[in-house]
């Protein structure tokens, strides 16, 4: 009968027992609760403020005005650059063939050195002096003014073929070294044809890569049944753009007629469609 007797301390113990437990188990939560709140963040200071995080959208946007600010504010520079004080210093050797074979020119019909010699090179230059002659005269500013304007020109085109390769960046750097190039300046104020062939040059190979990677146009049986019609729709389908393609010719015709080196497109044509 004693044994079946529940002995009343032993079931005190056992209730302290279970009472210090859950102390413990209580204890072990808030310390973790603790923790948890030193890990948790400010939630402000996660959230991206709309001032610092979040881009104006206006400033990602480009405007073509600025852009188009910036060429002109080049290109004045690059006239200030080769048109200042063109004609103080006189001429030199080089410079006079032009001279006399455009002065021929007027005269007699032929481009002549002083020797009675041809003297057939870049004739698109000495063409330049000529209509420069008629208007200022025969002189040393007259005689680079031609060169000047080439030089000038050709700031924005590099801008332009800048810009459809590489970008608006890589073209406003590009006219940004060509402005302050030395070479350039200095071919650009004497009459001489390599800056009348870089503007040509380039020019050429630019109408001409244009011509080649028109868009493709489907085929729409409205323009006739000729000769000429078909050809057209042949060159719509192959994505061929043939106004510029034969603006792109005029302008390597005119730039090999000015320089032979212009006969190097032949190869670079050759490596575009094969490469």
């Amino acid at each position: 009968m004693k044994s079946q007797i529940p002995n009343p301390k032993s079931q005190a113990g056992d209730r302290n027992s279970e009472i210090g437990t859950r102390k413990s188990e209580i204890g072990n939560r808030e310390s973790e609760r603790q923790d948890l709140g030193s890990e948790i963040r400010n939630p402000q200071s996660e959230i991206p403020g709309p001032k610092s995080e979040i881009a104006n959208p206006k400033s990602q946007i480009r405007n073509p005005k600025s852009t188009w600010g910036l060429v002109l504010a080049l290109t004045l520079v690059a006239a200030l650059l080769r048109f200042y004080n063109l004609g103080e210093a006189s001429f030199w050797v080089d410079e006079l063939d032009f001279v006399n074979a455009a002065i021929s020119m007027q005269e007699v019909g032929q481009p002549l050195l002083g020797s009675g010699y041809p003297y057939p090179r870049a004739p698109l230059l000495t063409y330049a002096l000529m209509a420069s002659f008629k208007l200022f005269g025969v002189s040393e500013f007259s005689t680079r003014l031609p060169s000047a304007l080439a030089g000038v020109l050709t700031i924005p085109l590099v801008f332009v073929v800048g810009r459809r390769f590489f970008g608006e960046r890589a073209g406003l750097i590009a006219a940004v070294f060509l402005t302050f190039a030395p070479f350039a300046i200095g071919w650009s104020r004497a009459c001489r044809m390599y800056a009348l062939f870089q503007l040509l040059f380039l020019a050429g190979m630019f109408f001409f890569y244009l011509g080649f990677e028109a868009e493709r146009k489907a085929p729409s049986g409205a323009g006739g049944s000729g000769v000429f019609a078909r050809l057209r729709a042949w060159f719509d389908e192959q994505g061929v753009s043939l106004p510029w393609l034969l603006l792109g010719g005029l302008f390597l015709l005119l730039s090999y007629t000015t320089h032979q080196n212009a006969g190097l497109f032949l190869l670079s044509f050759v490596l575009y469609l094969f490469v």
